[in-house]
């Protein structure tokens, strides 16, 4: 198998969801784009995240997307069914974004490896309480550790959430989809942006590997250089 084919193996998404009142009636809507989103994709892992003063790991990165799916769809019951448990914590705040989004960006391991690492993040950037992290100081991790983050958030946000959001994910080489609530979501853009973002961390990677094979050649050139100087020196 050629290197890019095997480099196609390496994406790595989170699907990262604000699961707190505010998102209520489009959380099942955000669903069925993950749920869709996971069928364009092919090799990769996935986990889930779900939100609200608490982040909640409803599985970590895995590539059986059968399960995926599975627990996938067991999440939009559960989420019709009332809060999730061990997320919502009244005392101490509801809807905690920035603290959200700082649990997704802490999902991705083998760190030593050159991989795609996307989060797709759902929420309508509604804060309501005191979080850890500002949306900007995770977005700033996301970036520090070449992660993507792509928001997907229901179309009546308010205009200056929609803003204020895309800015914080635009330096990630995100952007932002708006969810029509009960309208099907065509997720084509996050998948060419997931793709994207893998074929810099294959680009990457081929650099990394070109720089490394220099050595072995150049210290073939210098043992050979050695040599022939030595060679000189004795018919001297």
């Amino acid at each position: 198998m050629s290197d890019a084919a095997e480099e196609m193996k390496t994406r790595d998404v989170v699907l990262c969801l604000d699961v707190s009142g505010s998102m209520t009636e489009v959380d099942d809507d955000v669903l069925a784009t993950y749920l869709a989103l996971t069928k364009t994709l092919t090799g990769e892992r996935i986990g889930f995240v779900m939100f609200d003063a608490y982040a909640v790991t409803a599985f970590p990165l895995t590539t059986d997307h059968d399960y995926v799916a599975a627990q996938l769809a067991l999440a939009r019951k559960q989420i019709s069914a009332g809060p999730i448990a061990g997320a919502a914590a009244p005392r101490v705040g509801s809807s905690l974004i920035g603290d959200g989004l700082a649990t997704c960006v802490q999902q991705f391991d083998q760190e030593e490896q050159k991989r795609s690492r996307t989060i797709v993040f759902g929420t309508d950037n509604l804060v309501s309480g005191d979080s850890i992290y500002t949306v900007a100081e995770a977005a700033k991790q996301a970036t520090d550790s070449a992660v993507m983050v792509f928001a997907v958030m229901p179309a009546g946000s308010e205009p200056a959430q929609v803003e204020d959001l895309t800015k914080a994910v635009e330096p990630t080489g995100g952007d932002t989809l708006l969810v029509q609530p009960g309208k099907e979501t065509n997720p084509a853009l996050i998948s060419e942006a997931i793709k994207a973002q893998q074929k810099s961390a294959i680009l990457a990677t081929a650099q990394d590997r070109s720089f490394d094979l220099i050595w072995p050649g150049a210290l073939l050139f210098l043992a050979g250089l050695g040599g022939s100087l030595a060679a000189n020196r004795r018919r001297r």
